[in-house]
């Protein structure tokens, strides 16, 4: 879970010109006023969280906690002590009081990402909640009411999911008070190379590197590029690409890992390609372990594994579970 003030967050960050993007930050300029609560439904790495803090800073809440929950990580278990906190005393290793997320976005926005991984046992608890916004952390004598905004994201369509039972329709329908789709890259191709520049600004101020651009070879190999990891993927793709790249010197096509592999031979780009694979899965499966502090159950419904599955990927890949410090908050 991630606890975080928006700050430094530009709303021009939404960068596009498409039909696509035109109405999407039409409709978020249309729903940002009004606290209504806002589902935001999209793949991943399409930019939801993004939309997200947009959604806040154009609402009356701007400068007020914008407070990240991810939802995989809200099982049964820890629903109660990280959305509402606790008091000294409640278990052997809480001797201080603890601040829910709830309390911590009590102003704000509290926004919960990946909704569509929300444990089912924990789906009636939040249901509950967004009806009372009442907050009793463990151990408290009496509740207190919260003023908050509520915001989610989904990276599916959550009627798929009624139809399935793996969602509540309670709780749908508490969170559909207006419903934002975010495009994916292949939506709104004709924004890429916008996009390109925007990230070539961004990585060229991080980290203090002058860059000349981006060569026509490379933009068209990126334009050929289906992205499947979306905006994500871009981006990761234009940071490496800053860091391989010569100061003073253009992006070519071989900085671009992507489009090194695409450019050879099948023969020759299959050992990069599998090797590509392998480091792909390996930094999905650390990120959805650390994101949920190595609970390996919550990770799983975070990737779409069984747990036994999940447990046999960590061993095959070699990783290994590291140490926390007692009461450390994890965030992604």
């Amino acid at each position: 879970m991630r606890n975080e003030e928006a700050q430094g967050f530009v709303p021009g960050d939404l960068v596009g010109r498409s039909p696509a993007m035109a109405e999407l930050i039409q409709q978020i300029e249309t729903v940002a006023p009004p606290d209504i609560t806002v589902l935001i439904e999209g793949e991943p790495g399409s930019g939801k969280s993004l939309v997200a803090q947009t959604v806040h800073r154009l609402g009356r809440r701007a400068g007020r906690p914008f407070v990240r929950v991810d939802a995989a990580g809200l099982g049964e278990e820890f629903f109660d002590s990280e959305m509402f906190g606790y008091r000294p005393g409640v278990f052997p290793e809480a001797p201080e009081v603890r601040e829910g997320l709830a309390g911590v976005a009590d102003g704000g926005t509290l926004y919960f990402d990946g909704i569509d991984q929300l444990p089912l046992d924990s789906q009636a608890k939040l249901a509950r909640f967004l009806d009372s916004r009442l907050v009793q952390p463990l151990g408290a004598a009496h509740p207190r009411p919260v003023d908050l905004r509520i915001l989610a994201s989904s990276r599916i369509d959550l009627k798929a999911l009624l139809r399935t039972g793996r969602f509540r329709s309670d709780l749908y329908f508490r969170l559909r008070g207006f419903l934002l789709r975010v495009p994916s890259l292949r939506e709104r191709r004709e924004d890429l190379p916008l996009l390109v520049e925007h990230l070539l600004s961004r990585y060229v101020h991080r980290y203090g590197k002058p860059i000349a651009g981006v060569s026509p070879a490379a933009l068209e190999a990126l334009l050929a590029h289906p992205f499947a990891g979306n905006l994500r993927e871009l981006e990761s793709e234009i940071e490496r690409a800053v860091v391989r790249t010569a100061p003073g010197g253009t992006i070519q096509p071989e900085a671009l890992p992507l489009a090194t592999m695409e450019a050879g031979s099948a023969g020759a780009a299959e050992v990069p390609l599998r090797q590509y694979r392998r480091d792909q899965e390996r930094a999905m499966v650390v990120e959805a372990l650390e994101a949920t502090r190595w609970n390996v159950s919550a990770a799983s419904r975070r990737l779409g594994l069984s747990r036994v599955g999940l447990s046999k990927k960590i061993k095959a890949l070699g990783l290994r579970r590291p140490s926390f410090p007692l009461g450390r908050r994890r965030f992604i």
